[in-house]
């Protein structure tokens, strides 16, 4: 499992003129990112409008990003946004990204959800493998949708493979 290290670059999805996946502009910004010092990338982050694209234009996304990752040598991380509307989706992505062959996952809890043990349960239950290592974003830093120590404490026991709280 590759730790995470460094800066890791969150992309952009870009579309054409026409509202499609722009798979050239795609692989020249992970290129560039990486020429320019990005230690790993982030796929569909959750900067982008990744809830917004299709099945198809996500799955599209990770393909053509990690295809140009794995042209660089000396192993580039590659991370997956995984995150969705709600569990069952998450679950979906977490399993296309890992099947892919991507390093690592970042999920968030759903919108508009407390820290609670409901996020917590979500957060959870994405866990595909335990050799996919597993970036959580909290939300925002404060009440009410900080996790309890407690609660983050047993979700590490669940989730050997998580690596960073963010």
């Amino acid at each position: 499992m590759k730790l995470a290290h460094g800066i890791h670059a969150m992309l952009v999805t870009p579309f054409t003129a026409g509202y499609q996946l722009n798979e050239e502009a795609s692989r020249k910004e992970v290129r560039w990112a990486l020429d320019n010092g990005a230690n790993g990338i982030v796929a569909t982050p959750s900067i982008d409008e990744f809830l917004h694209l299709s099945e198809a234009e996500r799955t599209r996304a990770f393909e053509v990003t990690l295809q140009e990752i794995r042209k660089r040598p000396g192993g580039v991380p590659a991370t997956a946004m995984t995150s969705d509307a709600a569990t069952l989706e998450t679950l979906h992505y977490a399993r296309i990204a890992a099947t892919m062959g991507y390093d690592a996952q970042r999920v968030i809890a759903p919108y508009y959800w407390r820290c609670g043990e409901e996020a917590l349960g979500h957060l959870g239950t994405i866990k595909v493998t335990a050799s996919v290592a597993t970036g959580i974003d909290m939300g925002p830093a404060r009440p009410p949708y900080m996790a309890p120590a407690d609660a983050v404490e047993r979700l590490r026991k669940r989730l050997p493979q998580l690596r960073e709280i963010l």
